[in-house]
This record gives C-alpha cells, sequence and structure tokens, in this order.
C-alpha cells in the first residue's frame, strides 16, 4: 500500500524541457562548444546539472563546474523569465486528490536549491509538498538513493510504502535502489524504451493515472 509519494520535478510535475534544451545549447555556445543535439540535452535531464555537462561533453570536473555556473547564474534565469514554464495536464488536480488521501508528497530533484524553489513554488506545486530534496542536500545525487533516503529519514515512514514518481531512467533507478516502489511517466523528458529497461513497478501515460495506484 502507498503511504508516501516522491515526486521528480522537472519532465514529471512540470514541463521545462523546453528551456533546459535553450539553456544548455546557450550555455555551451557561449563557451565555444558546437551547439549539441536536442536529443543529447533531453538524455541528460534528471542528472545534478555538473554530471549533465560532464555527461554531454566528457569534460573536466573543472570545466563542467564551470559551465555549470555560468547556466545556473546567467542562462537558465535570464531563459526562465524568457519562456512560460507549467505544470503538466492534470497535476494539480491529481496533486489535490492525493493530499485528500491524507498520503505525504516530496519533491527529489536534480535542480539546484535557489532554482528548484523558484520554480516549484512558482508553479504552485510546493504547497503539496511536505519536503523538498536538491543534490546539495546530500552526498549524492541521481541516480544513487542518497535523496529517497534523505526524505525518508524526514518522514519517518518506509520504503516499502514509497512510491518514486519520474520520467527518467535516472529516477527509477534511484527509487530501485532504494527499495521503493517506482512508477515511471511516458509524458515527460524520457523514452518509453529507455524507462522500461529500468524495469519500473508501474508505468503510466497521464499523472492522473497514478490515483488507480493508491
Amino acid at each position: 500500500m502507498v503511504k508516501n509519494i516522491i515526486f521528480d520535478f522537472d519532465g514529471t510535475l512540470c514541463d521545462t524541457s523546453s528551456v533546459i534544451v535553450r539553456s544548455f545549447q546557450e550555455t555551451l555556445v557561449r563557451s565555444g562548444y558546437p551547439i549539441p543535439e536536442v536529443s543529447a540535452c533531453l538524455s541528460v535531464i534528471g542528472l545534478s546539472l555538473y554530471q549533465c555537462f560532464t555527461s554531454l561533453l566528457g569534460c573536466s570536473e573543472a570545466e563542467s563546474h564551470r559551465l555549470g555556473d555560468l547556466y545556473a547564474r546567467e542562462v537558465f534565469p535570464k531563459n526562465v523569465n524568457a519562456f512560460p514554464v507549467h505544470l503538466f495536464p492534470s497535476v494539480m488536480e491529481t496533486l489535490e486528490i492525493i493530499k485528500q488521501k491524507n498520503i505525504p508528497m516530496s519533491i527529489a530533484t536534480s535542480r539546484e536549491k535557489e532554482s528548484a524553489w523558484q520554480l516549484i513554488n512558482k508553479t504552485g506545486a510546493g504547497e503539496y509538498m511536505e519536503h523538498i530534496v536538491t543534490p546539495q542536500d546530500v552526498s549524492n545525487g541521481k541516480p544513487y538513493p542518497d535523496m529517497v533516503f534523505h526524505l525518508l529519514k524526514a518522514t519517518g515512514l518506509k520504503a516499502t510504502e514509497t512510491l518514486v514518481v519520474g520520467d527518467a531512467p535516472f529516477d527509477i533507478e534511484m527509487g530501485t535502489r532504494a527499495g521503493c516502489m517506482t512508477c515511471a511517466v511516458t509524458y515527460g523528458n524520457g523514452k518509453k524504451e529507455d524507462l522500461l529497461k529500468c524495469h519500473p513497478t508501474h508505468i503510466i501515460d497521464n499523472i492522473s493515472d497514478l490515483l488507480h495506484l493508491l
């Protein structure tokens, strides 16, 4: 029985793919790199910011931090104000029903803390969440289970009664490593075939389908 839900944010609750991809591309072009393919940018969403650049370029840790800082401090804040981001259809209604069922909800996001709080509160999703954890709160980001363990400790609930919901293989692997049930969503940034390879407990095509699992 599900007594606790941990959501990913980007690509699961909120449609931010266009602004993220544009920001990746702009950051790299401004730094003298070739413009990356959209598919390459989408494939790394869900990793911590510095890991994204390491994965895209195979660059050094120092260079990934330089690029990540440029992205976080200049490029993304400019673009997020220029391009709208919004929750996926049915998200607010689904969160409201889950809240009425008294099932606690949290967010485990690879987004940096300041950006995470800004977007989560801007979209209105924050009012439904008991906790929000970011890579800055743990030793290891996704796909390691640290963020889930952090939230389990905060809620006092068990892994076996917790459902981790995400759109990327990194989310599903994180939940599986923590011993949780997992639910992959197909409408986000991850490809369905890649999600199925991670053997999620459930896979859904619309966030409202989550209600059938509770």
